[in-house]
């Protein structure tokens, strides 16, 4: 409440938001360097709550959002690496069960945590600005496979490949 109060400063009114990651737990139980990160999380986790708030730590959610920050700084070197690839799912027409394309979904095949989906790390790649490459690289890909599997079966018509 203190906070919420405007402080005057040189003749000008200044608000001050306080927002507190709070961890608890018995002394010596944890080390000085991971109890400030735990702090420091949950202090972010706390803004982005809205601010001028505190909130409780908690290793599940400092878990996750270690491994968030893990795969955001590993998404660059990611892609030069060619870890990226690329899963087709057959589009399929109901009335008589013939494919008529693929829709192409982009999947990570991460060193540690496996094959990742595009719900763990699209969010991350729009935030920092690496959609854009990324998308370029899935799209060159998906043209790249639709001429290949149109010199290969030319007799089966136009074939359609849709890239989210």
């Amino acid at each position: 409440n203190v906070l919420s109060t405007p402080i005057r400063l040189d003749g000008r009114e200044l608000t001050v938001r306080g927002s507190i990651g709070v961890v608890e737990g018995p002394s010596g139980e944890r080390g000085a360097a991971e109890v400030l990160r735990s702090a420091d999380i949950t202090m972010y986790r706390a803004k982005a709550a809205g601010g001028n708030r505190f909130e409780l730590a908690d290793a599940e959610a400092d878990a996750r959002a270690i491994t968030r920050h893990g795969l955001t700084t590993a998404l660059p070197a990611a892609l030069d690496r060619g870890e990226f690839f690329i899963e087709y799912q057959p589009l399929v027409h109901m009335g008589d069960g013939t494919v008529h394309g693929a829709e192409a979904l982009v999947r990570w095949c991460h060193p540690q945590h496996g094959v990742l989906g595009p719900d763990r790390f699209i969010p991350l790649a729009e935030h920092t600005g690496l959609i854009v490459p990324l998308g370029r690289w899935v799209l060159e890909e998906s043209v790249r496979q639709a001429n290949f599997w149109k010199e290969r079966h030319s007799d089966g018509g136009p074939l359609r490949i849709n890239v989210n």
